[in-house]
């Protein structure tokens, strides 16, 4: 499986990469495409890329959090690839090039299944990742729409373990995911944990 980093890849690459991460996420999800591809070559995120005869069929985008864990803020596959097996493949070889020995495991959100219940894909992503080993660890978790519009949106707050360790504390995870993930102050960070948890 041919794994290789957004920073390495020549422009054809990398607006092919823009056009599946655009197509899978909504905007009120995504960050700026240009920014992610600065940090990447910078060294402050990692952008994973899988290119199968030169087309790419999946992107993962990832940070860290202070607290020993991987943060997986994008993960998509190429729509036609779907279903066969390779995100959970491609999955997996992002994880083992990611996580180091001293984190102790992922952290992810996925669009909330109950808060749109006509979304006939949403319950289909929650079964992929579950299938990967992720557990919920915050039901419902209120974060800030991406795209400049205001308002909140609810996801899920899931977890991936690495080997042996344990399901970190799902307050303190949450609330480093708000203040780190999406740059919130304190008191932002736990206004919406509050909400996230009542």
């Amino acid at each position: 499986m041919p794994i290789v980093r957004l920073r390495d890849c020549d422009p054809a690459i990398v607006n092919a990469v823009r056009d599946l991460y655009e197509a899978s996420f909504p905007a009120s999800e995504r960050s700026d495409f240009t920014g992610i591809h600065q940090e990447d070559a910078a060294d402050e995120r990692d952008v994973l890329v899988l290119l199968e005869q030169g087309q790419v069929r999946g992107l993962c985008v990832t940070s860290r959090l202070s607290w020993p864990a991987l943060f997986i803020e994008y993960f998509a596959v190429a729509p036609d690839h779907r279903g066969t097996g390779v995100g959970s493949r491609f999955l997996r070889e992002c994880l083992l090039a990611l996580i180091t020995p001293a984190e102790h495991g992922a952290v992810l959100e996925i669009e909330r299944v109950e808060a749109s219940p006509g979304d006939p894909y949403r319950p289909v992503r929650r079964r992929f990742w579950e299938k990967s080993g992720a557990r919920a660890v915050v039901e419902r978790f209120v974060v800030p729409r991406l795209d400049g519009a205001g308002g909140m949106m609810d996801m899920t707050l899931m977890w991936i373990a690495a080997d042996g360790h344990p399901l970190p504390d799902p307050r303190a995870l949450a609330r480093q995911v708000l203040e780190e993930g999406y740059g919130l102050e304190p008191t932002q960070a736990a206004a919406l944990l509050q909400e996230s948890l009542r």
